[in-house]
């Protein structure tokens, strides 16, 4: 378990929170900056904004590009790649996935997609403590599940493509698509609105809603869901739900390190 930081401020070295604030300036945004620039945005005097810089360019956390303006180094590329890797997206999902569970009275899933299937990582249950799969033993198919439908719908076209040749769409229900030209179709669909719905594709009695999880790359990591009755997921409160659960997916890319595009 982490220790909480110091809630004094008398452990703080001023020097190094200074360099931290300035850090916190280079956004996908804001990605260069000059000196006088930097030292009016952070109210600090124009020698003591260029001392810190200097150090933080021997040591490679920020970099001078040709036109004396400065970024980030590639040091700090490094230790996000550090961080990523020991990220565990269960860890971060289960209380996100849990809140949504709970504030829904809905089940909700963590999934990740291999070859054509879809793997279940995590399940939380309302009014229930955690429940999940911490070893990926679930499994379920792809092309009728609102989880799959995410997924497949973010694979680059070339992976996408040899995935659908694997797949027989067998008939679920009434309700599954099994038209191979109608289902890429809904994939578009599904990739331009961010989010997909099983609308009893896989189990007459039930409709999923899901959403992408993206990582620091930009890349979809992995995806999450909710599923109802559908006597309480009907047409009408459908919005309403996906609005939730993007917003649940959003927070875990978030943590993962996704920065969303502005605009």
């Amino acid at each position: 378990m982490n220790e909480e930081p110091p809630k004094n401020d008398r452990y703080i070295l001023q020097s190094l929170a200074r360099g931290m604030e300035l850090l916190h300036c280079f956004t996908p945004y804001n990605p260069d900056w000059g000196v006088s620039e930097l030292s009016r945005h952070l109210r600090m005097t124009k020698s003591a904004t260029h001392r810190i810089l200097v150090t933080l360019q021997k040591k490679e956390f920020i970099q001078r590009t040709p036109e004396r303006r400065y970024r980030l180094g590639p040091r700090l590329a490094y230790l996000a790649g550090v961080y990523g890797r020991h990220l565990d997206i269960i860890q971060l999902a289960r209380p996100v996935l849990h809140q949504l569970s709970q504030l829904t009275g809905k089940t909700c899933h963590l999934a990740k997609l291999h070859e054509d299937e879809v793997v279940y990582l995590f399940t939380a249950r309302p009014r229930e403590s955690y429940h999940f799969t911490r070893y990926p033993t679930l499994r379920g198919p792809a092309y009728c599940t609102a989880l799959g439908k995410v997924l497949l719908a973010y694979r680059s076209p070339s992976e996408q493509r040899r995935i659908l040749q694997r797949i027989r769409l067998v008939r679920r229900t009434p309700y599954t698509i099994t038209a191979p030209s109608r289902f890429r179709l809904h994939l578009q669909e599904v990739a331009i609105q961010g989010f997909a719905v099983d609308d009893r594709e896989l189990d007459i009695r039930l409709r999923c809603i899901a959403a992408p999880i993206y990582n620091s790359q930009g890349m979809v990591e992995a995806a999450i869901s909710l599923t109802g009755h559908v006597s309480d997921l009907g047409n009408r409160v459908i919005p309403a739900y996906v609005r939730r659960v993007q917003e649940a997916a959003g927070k875990i890319s978030e943590q993962l390190g996704y920065v969303k595009p502005h605009g």
